[in-house]
């Protein structure tokens, strides 16, 4: 801070508080290098909080008076690049590797009759327990396009999973996204930055046992802003999703979401939604289906050098017309429920060990299906 580097101790202080979330003088410094980059309004959230969790000598409550108001920035200085990224392998167990049926057999019913047949399901596709191991890698980052007071975004992610009891169901998984993102305000404006605009354009791709299974392209436009204490998010988006192997499930998908990270006590807390509906590109089983999706996610630092979090998940998609006269002729209806724990201990160097926990059931109104699955991995992590 001394040396003006403002944006980088911010990056050094946020983690120093999500260890020591008790140290005042850590908070203080954290609220201060947001007042000298002109984030008003989330310096005065930390100093009010400093102030009523922390009884502050004399000597702070002075400092905080003196930042009590705004003043005009200096002009606005590009910020820094700042990228980062981890490496990741997993090994452990999985219940349900291959996402195999909870049922040895499916009844049929032809309409306009009153009989029914029972179709035997092949082992094949009922669930099988197996080990695992994975290898996940993510690097993300920004960087200022000159003066103009853009950002160049970037997110990428690529996740390889292997099965030996469920071979021809391992899976790879790759997403990259760039976006650009600028202050609501012009770059030569005196005003606080609040209101930020994001754009992303994004790439997805999933394969099961070798063969490609789903190539998305997304687009997302956002707003953001501090909302108290809180940064809140929103939005909206769309979703070309193509099926290489089952092109009748191509679609595209158009919804709203949203997000809302906050301090809670020493912890973060984020949620998340999405909703929206899923237009097909052609006949579809089901029709039109209409996705909704909520999350919640717990964030803690725990004894001197670890990190817990937690996790829940909640979707569902619901067809708006009959998905098969043989299953019902009734629209099914999918909800998927996840928890998840991992506990992550640094060992210094940017190197931790984690151990990980998950656990998630899929309902639904027909009983083809319903899958449920359960995997406990222990991993090692390198930061970069």
């Amino acid at each position: 801070m001394r040396e003006g580097r403002y944006a980088e101790a911010q990056i050094e202080l946020e983690r120093q508080v999500m260890v020591e979330p008790r140290n005042a003088g850590a908070w203080l410094d954290f609220g201060l290098t947001h007042y000298a980059l002109g984030h008003f309004e989330e310096s005065q959230a930390i100093f009010d909080a400093i102030v009523r969790e922390f009884s502050p000598s004399p000597a702070i409550l002075a400092v905080i008076a003196n930042y009590r108001r705004p003043k005009p920035p200096p002009p606005r200085q590009p910020n820094p690049r700042r990228w980062n990224g981890d490496v990741a392998l997993w090994a452990g167990h999985e219940t349900n590797a291959n996402a195999g049926l909870r049922l040895n057999s499916l009844t049929l019913t032809f309409p306009d009759t009153t009989v029914t047949t029972e179709l035997a399901i092949d082992p094949r596709y009922q669930a099988r327990p197996s080990s695992t191991w994975q290898v996940e890698a993510h690097a993300e980052g920004e960087t200022p396009l000159g003066d103009s007071g853009v950002s160049l975004l970037g997110i990428g992610e690529w996740r390889d999973r292997h099965t030996p009891a469920a071979a021809d169901f391992g899976t790879r998984q790759t997403q990259a996204f760039l976006g650009l993102r600028s202050a609501l305000e012009p770059a030569d404006s005196a005003a606080p930055t609040s209101t930020l605009w994001a754009v992303w354009a994004g790439h997805q791709q999933a394969s099961l046992g070798g063969q490609k299974l789903l190539d998305n392209h997304r687009l997302l436009a956002t707003l953001e802003r501090p909302l108290a204490a809180c940064q809140a998010r929103g939005g909206g988006e769309i979703e070309w999703r193509r099926y290489p192997i089952q092109s009748a499930l191509d679609g595209r998908y158009q919804g709203i979401l949203g997000s809302l990270g906050c301090p809670l006590g020493g912890s973060q807390v984020f949620l998340t939604m999405r909703y929206g509906g899923d237009r097909p590109d052609a006949f579809r089983a089901g029709g039109v289906q209409t996705r909704s999706e909520l999350a919640a996610t717990l964030q803690r630092p725990l004894f001197e050098a670890g990190r817990l979090e937690i996790s829940l998940n909640q979707s569902r998609q619901s067809d708006r017309e009959s998905y098969s006269v043989l299953l019902g002729d009734i629209p099914r209806r999918i909800d998927r429920n996840g928890f998840s724990i991992e506990y992550a201990h640094g060992l210094g160097a940017g190197w931790e060990v984690s151990m990980r926990g998950e656990t998630w059931r899929q309902a639904s109104n027909i009983e083809l299906f319903r899958i449920r699955s359960t995997s406990l991995l222990a991993g090692l992590r390198k930061r970069f």
